[in-house]
Order: C-alpha cells, then sequence, then structure tokens
C-alpha cells in the first residue's frame, strides 16, 4: 500500500472534517472551500462560515447566496505544498458541468512544473454533494484492497457515471428567490402542498416529477429509487438540512430500509445544492451496480 497519497476535495463535496473518521480512510483528507457570496459578503465555505450560520443568513436573506469556485492560485498553493512534502495528491472536485472549480484547478495543475505534475491527480467526478464522498470511499476501498494508483482512479473514472443522488425537496421557496419558477408558481405550489423530486447525476440536476404532500412524496421518492439490489450495497450517503439527525433519520425509514447497506453515511447539506433546495431537504447518494 502506498503511504504517500493525500486527497484534495473541495466544499462542494459537503465534506466535514469532524466526520473524518467515520469514513475511516487510508489517507489524509486536505479542503479546499468555495465563495459564499450573501449580500455584499464573501465567505469561505467551511471556514469562516460553517452550514448553521449559512441557513441563518440564507433565512433571512431575500437574495439567495450565491457560491464562486476556488482561485487556481489557492489550488496551486495546495499541490505545492503537498508535492514538496513527496505526496501523490488525488483531487475529486465538484461537478465541471455546475461549477468552474475543476477549471481553476486544471489551471492550477498547468502552472507547475512538468515534472510536479506527475504528482496531481485530477478527477472531474461530475457529481455533486456527497455523491463525491461515495466515489472517494469507493477509490480509497480499492487503495486499500492492493490496487495501483493509476488502476484506482481510472476504474473511478470508468465508473463514476454510476453514482446518482435523489432529492426530496420539502419547499419551492428556494426555487422562486433563484428565479427558476415565478411567485406564482409557488404560491400555487405552496397552497397544494407541492413537494418536488430530483435526481442529480452526470453533474445535472433532473427532475423526477412532483408529488402533493410529504407522504406521497417519500413514496415517489422509493419508487424513483426502485430496488436497491439496483445498488452496491457497501455503503449509502445521506446529506439532508433537518433541524436534527434524527428527524432525517425519520424520513429515511419511511423510504428505504438503510439496514441493506454495510455503512451509513450522514451529512449536512452543504451551500452549493442547499441554497436551491431550501430547508427540510433530504438527499440520498447510491452507486448503481
Amino acid at each position: 500500500m502506498m503511504e504517500n497519497i493525500v486527497y484534495v476535495l473541495d466544499s462542494g463535496s459537503d465534506f466535514e472534517r469532524e466526520q473524518l473518521d467515520k469514513l475511516n480512510l487510508q489517507y489524509p483528507v486536505e479542503f479546499i472551500p468555495l465563495n459564499i457570496h450573501i449580500g455584499d459578503e464573501v465567505y469561505l465555505d467551511g471556514v469562516n462560515i460553517n452550514k448553521k450560520e449559512f441557513y441563518e443568513k440564507m433565512a433571512q436573506s431575500e437574495e439567495l447566496p450565491k457560491t464562486s469556485q476556488p482561485s487556481p492560485q489557492m489550488f496551486f498553493d495546495m499541490y505545492k505544498k503537498l508535492i514538496d512534502e513527496g505526496k501523490q495528491v488525488v483531487n475529486l472536485t465538484l461537478s465541471s458541468g455546475v461549477s468552474g472549480t475543476y477549471q481553476s484547478a486544471l489551471i492550477a495543475k498547468d502552472m507547475l512544473e512538468d515534472a510536479e505534475k506527475e504528482h496531481v491527480h485530477l478527477v472531474d467526478t461530475q457529481q455533486l454533494s456527497v455523491t463525491i464522498l461515495l466515489l472517494l470511499k469507493k477509490l480509497d476501498t480499492l487503495l486499500t484492497e492492493g490496487k495501483s494508483l493509476n488502476e484506482a482512479i481510472g476504474w473511478l473514472e470508468d465508473n463514476k457515471h454510476k453514482g446518482t443522488m435523489f432529492g426530496l425537496l420539502d419547499t419551492l421557496e428556494n426555487l422562486k428567490k433563484g428565479g427558476r419558477i415565478s411567485s406564482a408558481q409557488a404560491m400555487i405550489g405552496g397552497l397544494l402542498n407541492i413537494k418536488p423530486l430530483v435526481e442529480i447525476k452526470d453533474g445535472k440536476v433532473e427532475s423526477l416529477g412532483k408529488a402533493r404532500g410529504r407522504k406521497k412524496g417519500q413514496q415517489l421518492l422509493a419508487d424513483s429509487i426502485g430496488s436497491i439490489d439496483h445498488y452496491t450495497s457497501d455503503s449509502i450517503f445521506i446529506a439532508h438540512n433537518f433541524a436534527t439527525l434524527d428527524d432525517a433519520k425519520q424520513e429515511l425509514s419511511q423510504i428505504l430500509d438503510v439496514n441493506a447497506f454495510e455503512q451509513v453515511f450522514y451529512y449536512t447539506l452543504g451551500s452549493t445544492i442547499g441554497t436551491h433546495a431550501g430547508p427540510n431537504t433530504l438527499g440520498i447518494a447510491l452507486m448503481k451496480k
């Protein structure tokens, strides 16, 4: 097993340092924050604003927060530091389809000397949120089992499209604020208690339909996921922004049996999706067989 690998993630993965031990990875993780713009203020995601503070500020703001990619210099500085320490850098980025984060990382790699570039392995995951962590866990398992770094990354590139996240939203308010639907549509949706359902795959958000009421939304989500036999059983990642973890677990229990999976990981949904989804959103990340 190689001993000189370091993973680099950005905050679009919803990575939480305090959860690192639970992931039980063989190699360490470094973190690059996206920028969060709320009004006239700019924050570094996960550095000088945490997820709880983000949602508090979002609730108080008439306009939706916006995110922007880290600068190439931020990636370059991280790469240089790790390369100088003799590390192999494996950088899994937020999907290039929704963010310029991958492009910033690519520019940073191009800024390196030719010999240094060989130490940076850059992967556009084509995923969002904890689906990136699901891919990271798969990659780490392959390395632990004795695959070479190139073999493991090759597998990841070939299979990253199998990662998917299903999401059940509770409100249309944030979609209205973001200009994705009209105020009239949001008002009618609120009166009808509409719960939108989405799937995030290949770096894009696709609508799977709408349900009237939470119970019907849960059923629609369960139907959309289908048989859990279609997914790998080693791990499932849950991203939510309920008031408590118990609330999220209760919601999840109405949709599928998590006991069918060897490991279940719970994370708070971050700014990249949380901005548009709004409160009381449940996201379920799975890997198709």
